[in-house]
């Protein structure tokens, strides 16, 4: 066959035989086979494509998912995840990569190794740790608002979640309120809406999002409609982890921002969807961060 001598060049007897062997045992598998009939590929990409088939044929033998494929030019070898979760994580183009911004960044090194237990936060550390356990990616089980008293300690116990998300090799996007309504003003002064959905959609695909300080941020119809609403609507048709410091209950939340939107409908719904996303839960105890 003109192929096997094109493949293998001048070389000792056995050595050539092994080659030989492997080389029909290629051409001779039936998904090979099928795979050049369809793509109707000439001898030369064959000889071109032989080290790809080799490298697909020993994934298979080994359990290694991966599919062959061509572009038109040449064959080529794609891995695909191993397990389902991953699976559907690059299907939604899940962003794999953690975010902090300014204010938040000051607890991107924190872990539940790093907080200090009290009668008030380790009934909360431990219901953290069992969600934690229990995570699966889009699960639909919902996430916090943490809310309290000024200086309880809520970012940082969020810090704490969030490092121990990504401990377990989950990224999270953890940013203040406050901080991403000034970038939307920003983008506001400029006109620059393709800025704000990128922005939008990032939140979107976010696999935890974790929003500090909800209240204290300074923005309008525009900011909870468009960029707010549609955010947690999104998550929570998805069923996207996503976690809320404030230092409201929800409630509270809700009418600050009805005194901000022209229609106090849009505030309401906009509390049914962080009730869909997250459970209240209160964090008490003294204020941490008065001086001794």
């Amino acid at each position: 066959m003109e192929i096997l001598s094109n493949m293998i060049p001048s070389v000792k007897n056995d050595v050539r035989e092994q080659a030989n062997k492997r080389i029909q045992a290629i051409l001779n598998d039936d998904e090979v086979k099928s795979f050049i009939e369809e793509h109707k590929l000439t001898q030369d990409e064959i000889t071109a494509s032989m080290g790809r088939f080799n490298e697909y044929l020993l994934n298979r033998e080994n359990d290694v998912n991966s599919s062959l494929g061509y572009n038109g030019s040449y064959v080529y070898v794609s891995y695909l995840p191993r397990d389902k979760e991953t699976e559907m994580r690059m299907r939604d183009g899940i962003l794999r990569r953690s975010e902090y911004d300014e204010i938040t960044e000051a607890f991107k090194s924190v872990t539940f190794d790093d907080v200090k237990l009290d009668e008030h936060n380790a009934p909360i550390v431990k219901a953290f740790q069992r969600q934690l356990d229990e995570y699966s990616y889009k699960s639909g089980k919902t996430g916090v608002w943490l809310y309290g008293k000024f200086g309880r300690g809520k970012s940082y116990l969020l810090g704490a979640v969030a490092g121990e998300y990504r401990k377990k090799g989950i990224a999270v996007t953890y940013l203040s309120a406050v901080g991403l309504m000034k970038d939307i003003s920003k983008c506001l002064d400029y006109n620059d809406y393709g800025a704000i959905r990128e922005r939008v959609d990032a939140l979107k695909k976010a696999e935890v999002l974790i929003l500090d300080d909800m209240g204290a941020e300074n923005t309008r119809d525009y900011g909870y409609k468009s960029v707010l609403y549609d955010v947690f609507d999104t998550r929570a048709k998805n069923g996207l982890m996503t976690y809320f410091t404030s230092n409201l209950d929800i409630n509270e939340f809700t009418e600050l921002v009805k005194n901000r939107v022209a229609v106090a409908l849009d505030a309401e719904r906009m509390q049914e969807r962080i009730e869909m996303l997250a459970k209240p839960i209160r964090l008490a105890g003294e204020n941490k961060r008065k001086k001794a």
